[in-house]
């Protein structure tokens, strides 16, 4: 398996090029978000994960031991824990150290402190097929069996197929002890426990009762009433239509209700080395 999941890292080790230096002058000129070519601090922490995985909900949690003395918004992540898909260059500049980043990018080895979040590709699929209805991507006429073969491909984004993504930082990192791997299905049967052991990671002192407040307001029911509130003032949901909900069910194997048995199979035939690998598959 770690053949395969070495593989995967030498696979992608092409799409690791800088991007040349004279676009980046123009990103800090024209104030534009910097993506994978973002400047890395060397006290920075990154919640990395691949689209529709739950990095979200993550900020959120983090937003309420960061900032615990604040309202917990979508407004409020975009400044404690910036995307660097969407938040403007000036905003990542003019952060304090040490930075807690969002980001969607297979490996890079300039990430000094890593927490990946991974998901069921099943729920993801479906997650990420409401999204880009969602964001007018896609018609919601679009069969979900074509935009599974889409996926499959690594067609959806910039951030290659599901496994490959996973394989990337695992690849790399698995065992060092600046990289925690969690599961999203973890987080949600135990957010107490996995709130602690993010905290304890990334050295963020905490008490039972602020990791109660955090969990509190990152509740489904509360981000969909923020989304309501916030949603025009967000990079993240501004323009995207408000008859769907960014936070859908927000539970884990909901995907057996929109997905057939046989499309489920060819994600299990597609993915299945790595869903062992980090225990979605015996």
């Amino acid at each position: 398996m770690n053949t395969e999941i070495n593989g995967t890292k030498h696979r992608i080790q092409h799409r690791t090029e800088r991007l040349p230096s004279r676009l980046n002058a123009f990103r800090v000129l024209l104030g534009v978000p910097h993506g994978r070519d973002v400047p890395v601090r060397p006290n920075d922490t990154f919640i990395v994960s691949y689209p529709k995985s739950g990095n979200t909900w993550i900020r959120f949690l983090l937003s309420g031991i960061l900032a615990p003395d604040e309202p917990t918004s979508y407004r409020t992540i975009d400044r404690v824990v910036p995307s660097i898909h969407t938040s403007r260059e000036r905003i990542l500049r003019n952060m304090d150290d040490p930075r807690v980043l969002k980001s969607h990018e297979y490996y890079d080895p300039r990430y000094p402190r890593v927490v990946y979040i991974a998901r069921d590709p099943h729920d993801v699929v479906v997650s990420y097929y409401y999204s880009d209805i969602k964001r007018g991507r896609i018609s919601e006429d679009e069969p979900i069996d074509r935009y599974v073969d889409r996926f499959l491909r690594g067609e959806l984004d910039a951030y290659g197929p599901w496994a490959e993504h996973v394989g990337s930082w695992l690849g790399a990192l698995e065992g060092n002890h600046d990289f925690l791997f969690l599961r999203y299905e973890d987080v949600l049967r135990d957010t107490q426990t996995e709130l602690h052991k993010i905290a304890q990671f990334m050295r963020i002192p905490v008490d039972d009762e602020t990791i109660a407040r955090a969990i509190k307001f990152s509740s489904p029911d509360y981000m969909r009433v923020r989304e309501r509130m916030d949603g025009e003032d967000t990079e993240l949901l501004r323009g995207t239509r408000q008859d769907i909900p960014f936070i859908r069910a927000a539970k884990s194997g909901g995907w057996g209700k929109e997905l057939s048995l046989e499309v489920g199979q060819r994600i299990k035939d597609e993915f299945g080395w790595m869903m062992k690998k980090i225990g979605y598959l015996a």
